[in-house]
This record gives C-alpha cells, sequence and structure tokens, in this order.
C-alpha cells in the first residue's frame, strides 16, 4: 500500500474524549500494522470547530478539504470504528460525510466495525453508515463487525482484552484487507 491510490484510512467516527470505542480503534490499528499495512488514521476530534459551514461543499472552503481529500479522496479503502450514537452512527461523522465531496467516495471499498455498551453492537448505525456509503458509490464489505457489551471486553486500562473479540476483529481486518 506504497501509492496514494491504495492507502487505508482508519477512521473513528467519535469525538467524545475518554470514549470507549477507541480501545476498539488502536487494537484495529495494531492489527493493520501487523499485516504491514500502515493506515491513515482520523478520529472525528481532528476536525476543525468550523468544518460544517468552511469547506468545498459549501462553497466556503477551510481546513477540513485538505482532510477530506488525504483521508477519503487519496485513499483506496476505508475502515469505520463507529459507536452507537442513539441506535445510529455518530452526527458528526454524517456530518464530516456530508461535506466531504461526493466523488471522494465513489469507488472505494469500505469495512465497518460497530462498537456498543449494549448487547447488539451498533448493527443499526453499521446499517445506516453502509446506506450512506453504498449511495455515495462506496462497495461496502459484507457482514459487519458488532462489538458488544464493550465494557466487559475491557481491562482496567480500557484496552481490548477479550480474546475471542481479538481473534474476530484480527479475521475481520484480513478478510478487508484481501476484499
Amino acid at each position: 500500500m506504497d501509492n496514494q491510490r491504495s492507502a487505508l484510512s482508519l477512521i473513528l467516527g467519535t469525538y467524545r474524549p475518554g470514549n470507549l470505542s477507541s480501545s476498539v480503534f488502536r487494537y484495529v490499528e495494531q492489527c493493520l500494522r501487523a499485516c504491514g499495512v500502515n493506515p491513515r488514521v482520523l478520529t472525528m476530534g481532528e476536525l476543525p470547530d468550523d468544518f460544517l459551514l468552511h469547506n468545498e461543499v459549501m462553497g466556503q472552503g477551510g481546513a477540513v478539504d485538505a482532510l477530506a481529500r488525504h483521508f477519503i479522496g487519496e485513499s483506496s479503502k476505508l475502515l469505520f470504528v463507529i459507536p452507537e450514537y442513539n441506535g445510529s452512527l455518530p452526527g458528526i461523522l454524517k456530518a464530516f460525510i456530508d461535506v466531504v465531496r461526493p466523488e471522494y467516495f465513489r469507488d472505494k471499498k469500505a469495512a465497518i466495525i460497530g462498537v456498543a455498551t449494549g448487547r447488539a453492537g451498533n448493527l443499526r448505525g453499521c446499517d445506516h453508515l453502509a446506506d450512506i456509503l453504498m449511495h455515495l458509490g462506496v462497495v461496502v464489505m459484507p457482514g459487519a463487525i458488532p462489538v458488544s457489551s464493550l465494557r466487559g471486553l475491557l481491562d482496567e486500562e480500557n484496552n481490548l482484552s477479550d480474546l475471542a473479540t481479538q481473534q474476530v476483529l484480527k479475521r475481520y481486518v484480513s478478510r478487508f484487507l484481501e476484499f
């Protein structure tokens, strides 16, 4: 994955400080690196405060445009880790997608990992994101992974410590790299 067109972006769909989804995100990043992939890493906390109003889509170019180009436009694969917010994906992720030029998404491949403290692992949010991405021309890998009951899968430092979940994520990452 040396050239820009074959780059992979790993995207955390939340900006909340101290969020538990970061534990899964960090583990997935480790899996990618263990497979020899150096992902482009983006969290919603890196977005500029004015990204909703100052962007190419709104005709008011801004700092978010360079992020969009680098993480979406110049990547061929997008791997999302999304926590459940009110039965769906975080609004900030949807807002980010809405300010990215639609052509940046076209013909990409994506995979989605849903995270929740409840029992469904944000499957509904994964479906919502998959629908949005497919509308934009992204091919979404079937079988989004739901990580459920997250608190019980973490150690005292909030690192993902559940071996079964680690194995599922390793297989999913390997499958996505071949997708």
